[in-house]
């Protein structure tokens, strides 16, 4: 009789603490990633084709469109974009970001006539990305090119048909070398909210080389760009007063500014005097002009500085990628 009791108890137990056990495994279970969506799923079959995916870029030195393997292109738009010295983990990301932008494009018909000649990317890294020939970067790498070269294919191996997705949609993974302190938020620099888009801290690019730069201009030269593009600009006797009412972004961008009375964003300011980047501070210094800026780019996305020292403190490349492009998920086709 006891031992019935014993065997009652016991089994009651395990019915009452079975439960809890696999609620509690299985809670601390890692989540699966965000799906893609329906809409991209049947969409990408069309646009992109089956596997391995195909691509068509224009490539500028060449003055020709040429048809490659997305994962083989790869390896020479991130040889191109970034130091192959920087470390594995950043050059993942890289890999990932720069994959999710031409596969963005191509998803969103971005082929452009007058700058593709109807291909989705060209290599003008202005309009598009970055791109070298595997020759090119061999060149350029010199005795490291074995070295070098393995090293970005094994990036983009070990990323192989990765993309960034928010909303379950390729974003558009925009990146540059390193912000003035901060990213910006997209609407402050082009105009129109981007959830993922988001002005975020990256301090630690201020440790890249070059983060401060200066460019200088006589009185004279400053006007004569000034006036190229306002003729009614104003320009009195003491150059002090010709700046006023600065209005800088979340990123610490020039936002606008005015000058001889005439208001000019800061995006255009910097094309205008070939500025490393719009988070600048202008000013007469002795019988010159002195723009001091800082970073290098146009500061929205990705900071690939930012994901060498990000890497170099033990982030993976999804951390990086989370971190700069906000509320994504990383995810396999």
């Amino acid at each position: 009789m006891k031992r019935t009791v014993m065997y009652i108890t016991v089994y009651a137990l395990l019915i009452f603490f079975i439960p809890f056990f696999v609620v509690s495994f299985y809670g601390n279970m890692p989540k699966p990633q965000t799906e893609l969506s329906k809409n991209y799923i049947k969409q990408s079959e069309t646009k992109l084709g089956k596997k391995p995916y195909k691509i068509k870029s224009y490539i500028v030195s060449a003055d020709e469109v040429r048809e490659y393997e997305l994962e083989d292109y790869l390896v020479g738009v991130v040889g191109a974009e970034m130091p192959a010295s920087f470390p594995d983990e950043a050059l993942k990301a890289q890999a990932v970001a720069a994959r999710t932008f031409i596969i963005s494009r191509i998803m969103a018909d971005k082929g452009d006539v007058s700058e593709h000649k109807g291909a989705a990317v060209c290599t003008n890294p202005a309009h598009c990305k970055a791109w070298k020939s595997t020759e090119e970067l061999c060149a350029a790498w010199g005795d490291k090119a074995e070295e070098n070269l393995k090293k970005i294919k094994t990036a983009v191996k070990a990323t192989e048909n990765e993309i960034i997705v928010y909303n379950g949609e390729p974003i558009t993974a925009v990146y540059y070398s390193m912000s003035g302190g901060k990213t910006e938020n997209a609407a402050d620099v082009w105009g129109g909210e981007v959830p993922y888009l988001k002005s975020v801290a990256s301090g630690f690019d201020e440790n890249a080389p070059n983060f401060n730069s200066e460019a200088s201009f006589t009185f004279d030269e400053f006007k004569e760009i000034i006036l190229k593009e306002a003729p009614d600009a104003v320009f009195g006797e003491n150059p002090a007063e010709w700046f006023s009412d600065a209005a800088l972004s979340e990123g610490g961008g020039v936002m606008s500014i005015k000058i001889g009375g005439v208001e000019f964003k800061g995006t255009k300011i910097r094309t205008m005097f070939s500025l490393r980047s719009h988070n600048f501070t202008v000013a007469p210094v002795g019988d010159k002009i002195v723009f001091k800026v800082k970073g290098y780019g146009h500061g929205v996305g990705l900071s690939q500085w930012g994901s060498k020292f990000l890497a170099d403190s033990g982030k993976s490349y999804i951390d990086i990628l989370k971190y700069y492009y906000t509320g994504v998920e990383v995810v396999k086709q």
